[in-house]
């Protein structure tokens, strides 16, 4: 995973989506925002909710929606087209 984030400051735009993970099996939980600056960002908390990692992805157009598998190991990223 990539270095750590605050989530406070992780998107310099508006987020767009956000969407939790409900695998109640994990020590943590897993959240992922999409933000208007075309990135998703996918977070691990410990059971305060603090965080425990980060990991950022990029994508050359803008993020609409984002949502977790029923598992909680998938996380499907719809985004603009350029056409």
């Amino acid at each position: 995973m990539n270095k750590k984030h605050q989530i406070e400051d992780a998107h310099t735009s508006f987020i767009r989506d956000i969407s939790w993970s409900f695998d109640v099996s994990k020590n943590y939980y897993q959240v992922a925002t999409s933000g208007e600056e075309k990135t998703c960002k996918i977070w691990k908390l410990d059971e305060e909710c603090r965080q425990i990692d980060s990991q950022t992805i990029s994508k050359e157009n803008s993020i609409w929606k984002i949502s977790w598998n029923f598992m909680g190991n998938l996380l499907a990223v719809s985004f603009a087209n350029k056409h």
